[in-house]
């Protein structure tokens, strides 16, 4: 909350924090996962899919299907 209104907050209280975009690409799997791969960190085998006939054509089992936001087994 505070990284996406840091300009209201600047100059009234110091709060270093990394800008609200650094915490969208950490926050979605589909933009941590590319974060990843710019830095070359290893990660389990991904594949982004953005329809039904996409999930079936790129599920293989054993595989974990997620939404690109979700957090607590929301989106799984």
């Amino acid at each position: 909350m505070f990284a996406r209104v840091g300009q209201h907050i600047e100059g009234r209280a110091g709060i270093a924090l990394p800008s609200f975009e650094s915490y969208r690409q950490a926050h979605s799997k589909a933009g941590f996962s590319r974060l990843l791969d710019r830095l070359g960190l290893p990660q389990p085998p991904t594949r982004f899919v953005k329809s039904a006939e996409g999930v079936r054509d790129a599920v293989r089992f054993r595989a974990v299907v997620k939404t690109s936001v979700g957090t607590a087994s929301r989106g799984i």
